[in-house]
């Protein structure tokens, strides 16, 4: 099982591309999915679940920073850690070339 959602045509180079045989609702069977488009590997057999809700792009940088800043304060386990690493963390870091 995989979540899927639409995106524009210009963005699919970003995501893999899936051939879609039949959708039910938020399910969908996939013929053949093709990640990254122009790679040469592809799944059969596999179902896809369109989701509502929050998602981020953990294949950009930009998209784990954003995954982490919302994800870690939720869960008990990092909040206390990640709470006191962005208080000592308020100073941008220097760059060394």
């Amino acid at each position: 099982m995989l979540a899927t959602m639409e995106v524009p045509r210009a963005a699919t180079s970003n995501y893999g591309d899936l051939d879609v045989t039949h959708e039910s609702g938020p399910l969908a069977n996939v013929r053949v999915l093709v990640e990254k488009p122009c790679a040469d590997v592809a799944s059969v057999g596999v179902t896809g679940l369109s989701f509502q809700g929050e998602r981020f792009d953990c294949g950009s940088i930009q998209g784990f920073v954003q995954a982490t800043t919302a994800y870690a304060p939720i869960r008990p386990e990092l909040r206390d850690d990640y709470a006191h690493f962005l208080v000592a963390r308020r100073a941008p870091l220097e760059l060394v070339a």
